[in-house]
């Protein structure tokens, strides 16, 4: 198969793992829902690990990027979940599409690298699809789109994400190059779900056990979701390069949006969908202006 279909069975692999999330976080801790996730995503990968034959020999370096990734996504996983409680798919998972947006910042404040001309017009086409993605029915000052994104607790927080992101990004590259790709996503998952399922028995106490037995066709199903989303993102890297691959693993951005109007009849759906598409292309003309 081709590589740039790998790559969109993985970008429909992280929409629908938002869709899914954003289905069954309001009818759990969102705590809980986590743990179970994660853990499953570490005995899936564990699985697949052991059928690969392969030996990992563990570093320092190792250790020193996985406590880095998993204290950054600990705190990005409970943004995400919250901002899918708080506010619509459809104007939430798009959001995480600037990731690129604050890494060219980072990139010049740490590094000095200057933004392209491409990498300027993506930024522009980002603000643009971010106020088209946040315009709905308004009617009042020009600004008001911006101002309904940091208002909205739900994609305030999915700011916060995309800026996580883009710091995560370097921890989660050291932890891989450490390791493997199929191993680096288990250890991962496996710290993310212990510190999702300590910190659900610090805050529902006697109900997580009941509720983890309850919902474990859920955490499965998510799961697996993620797991083949991520596999095939993972294949589609072994067989082109980074950016190439990246680039339609954004249209997981646009997927969301559909899945929004189709499964949860979220309003304004054409407005967002053409958002969240400006918004894509503003972030492929970053990835592509290194």
């Amino acid at each position: 198969m081709p590589w740039f279909l790998y790559a969109l069975v993985g970008a429909l692999g992280d929409a629908g793992y938002y869709a899914l999330v954003k289905r069954y976080v309001k009818d759990m801790s969102r705590y809980i829902l986590a743990s179970g996730v994660f853990i499953f995503v570490a005995i899936f990968t564990f699985i697949i690990h052991l059928a690969t034959g392969e030996t990992v020999h563990l570093t320092s370096a190792f250790w020193f990027a996985l406590a880095g990734t998993v204290l950054l996504n600990y705190f990005a996983s409970v943004l995400i979940y919250r901002a899918l409680q708080l506010a619509d798919l459809s104007l939430v998972q798009p959001l995480k599409a600037l990731t690129p947006l604050f890494l060219l910042f980072t990139s010049f404040l740490m590094l000095g690298e200057a933004p392209t001309v491409r990498g300027g017009a993506g930024v522009f086409l980002i603000v643009v699809g971010s106020y088209v993605l946040n315009f709905g029915n308004a009617k009042k000052n020009l600004l008001h789109p911006f101002q309904t994104i940091w208002k909205n607790k739900g994609t305030r927080r999915m700011l916060l994400v995309a800026l996580i992101f883009s710091i995560t990004a370097n921890f989660d590259k050291q932890v891989v190059q450490n390791s493997n790709p199929i191993f680096a996503l288990f250890a991962t998952s496996l710290a993310l779900g212990l510190c999702f399922l300590v910190t659900s028995f610090i805050k529902e106490k006697e109900q997580t056990l009941g509720m983890l037995k309850n919902n474990l066709p859920i955490f499965v199903l998510i799961a697996l979701v993620s797991v083949v989303g991520g596999i095939a993102i993972n294949i589609a890297l072994s067989q082109q390069i980074v950016p190439y691959v990246t680039a339609i693993k954004r249209l997981s951005s646009i997927f969301a949006v559909l899945f929004a109007w189709w499964f949860f009849q979220e309003p304004f759906i054409r407005k967002r969908l053409l958002g969240a598409s400006i918004i894509v292309a503003g972030a492929i003309l970053i990835i592509f202006s290194k």
